[in-house]
C-alpha cells in the first residue's frame, strides 16, 4: 500500500514533534547527582560514570592495593576506550591504565594543543559542587595513536585509607556533547560574570577554559543582541545575532530572550539542514541571564539533541 505524500508530512511531522517532547522532558532537571544518571542523554556517559565512580569506590576501601586489581582484570575496569587513571594532589600520576609509563610523573602543567591545563580543570571540577561527576574536556590521545583526540572524562576526589586524597578518573574519545555538559558550563559563567563581572569575559573566550570544548562554546551577548563572547568566531569587534534564522526561518535568540523574561533558564530548538540526510538536525540552545554591572546579559550555549531510533 502506497502512502501519499501529505500523509508522510504528517508522519514525519509528528515524529519530530514526539522527538522535542522525548528531548526537552526533565531538560530543567536539576544538575546530575551521583545517585542519579537520568538527565545523560547518552548510555556511553552513563556508563563511564558508573566504571569510574565503581573504581573510586574500591579505592577508597583498598587503596593503593586497589591498582593491581585493575591491572589484573583490565575487562571489568576499561570498556571500548575508556580506561582508568588515578593523581595525587601534586599532580603526579600514581596509576594509568592506558599508559603505564606516565605512572609516576608529574602532569600538573601539561597542556593540550589548545591550552588547557586539563589536570588542573580535573581538581578544579572535582571539587564543584555543581559538576559531581567533574567533566572535563579537553584533547588527549589515545594509547597507540598519534593524533590528539577531543576527550571526555569524569572525575571523582577519594580519601584513601592512608588519608591520602587522590583524583580517580576516565575518560572516552568523542564523546556526544551531552545538554548537561552545555547547561552546566554555561551556569558556571553565569555564576563568573557575577562574581568578577565583565572581566570574566576574557576567560570565557580563552579557548584554554572550560567554557570551549567539543565544538561548543559559550557565547554572551546583551539585550539588543550584540555580542560581547562570540558563539562561532573570535573577532576583535561586536556583531549582532539577534536577527539569525536558523534554516526553518526561525529565530532562535529572539526565542530564548522573550523565554528568559518569563523563566530563569530556558532551552529552545534551532535547526540546521544536514546535506547528507533529508532530515534536519535540531540542536538545542540553554541559555540563562544575569545582570553584570547594572546591564542584563545573556548566556547561552548549544549542543545537538539525541536523535529518536527512526532517524537513525
Amino acid at each position: 500500500m502506497r502512502i501519499s505524500m501529505p500523509v508522510m508530512l504528517v508522519l514525519r511531522l509528528l515524529g519530530v514533534l514526539f522527538c522535542f517532547i522525548f528531548v526537552f522532558a526533565g531538560c530543567e532537571k536539576s544538575g546530575p547527582s551521583t545517585d542519579d544518571l537520568d538527565c545523560y542523554d547518552y548510555r556511553d556517559t552513563q556508563r563511564l560514570v558508573r566504571l569510574v565512580r565503581s573504581a573510586a569506590d574500591r579505592i577508597a576501601q583498598k587503596g593503593t592495593a586497589a591498582f593491581e586489581v585493575f591491572r589484573q582484570h583490565p575487562k571489568d575496569w576499561t570498556y571500548k576506550d575508556a580506561y582508568l587513571y588515578v593523581y595525587d594532589g601534586s599532580g603526579k600520576c600514581i596509576f594509568h591504565g592506558g599508559t603505564p609509563e606516565l605512572e609516576g610523573r608529574t602532569l600538573w602543567d601539561v597542556q593540550d594543543i589548545s591550552g588547557k591545563y586539563s589536570l588542573q580543570l580535573a581538581f578544579k571540577m572535582a571539587r564543584n559542587p555543581a559538576n559531581p561527576h567533574g567533566w572535563v574536556h579537553y584533547a588527549w590521545n589515545s594509547p597507540n595513536r598519534l593524533n590528539p583526540q577531543e576527550k571526555s572524562s569524569c572525575h571523582f576526589l577519594v580519601t584513601m585509607p592512608s588519608g591520602e586524597e587522590v583524583l580517580v578518573g576516565g575518560g572516552l574519545p568523542n564523546l556526544p556533547v551531552e545538554r548537561s555538559f552545555v547547561r552546566f558550563a554555561v551556569d558556571e559563567a553565569v555564576s563568573l560574570l557575577e562574581r568578577q563581572g565583565l572581566a570574566a569575559l576574557d576567560t570565557i573566550r580563552s579557548p584554554a577554559s572550560e567554557f570551549r570544548f567539543l565544538g561548543t562554546s559559550v557565547f554572551v551577548f546583551t539585550a539588543n543582541g550584540t555580542t560581547l563572547v562570540d558563539p562561532a568566531l573570535f573577532l576583535p569587534y561586536n556583531r549582532n545575532i539577534l536577527n539569525y534564522e536558523d534554516d526553518t526561518g526561525h529565530r532562535p535568540i529572539r526565542r530564548l530572550i522573550e523565554q528568559l523574561h518569563k523563566e530563569p533558564s530556558a532551552w529552545v530548538v534551532l535547526a540546521s539542514r544536514n546535506p547528507r540526510s533529508i532530515n534536519m538536525m535540531k540542536k538545542g540552545m540553554y541559555g540563562r541571564k544575569c545582570t553584570v554591572n547594572g546591564q542584563q546579559l545573556y548566556v547561552a550555549g548549544i549542543s545537538d539533541l539525541p536523535k529518536p531510533a527512526w532517524m537513525n
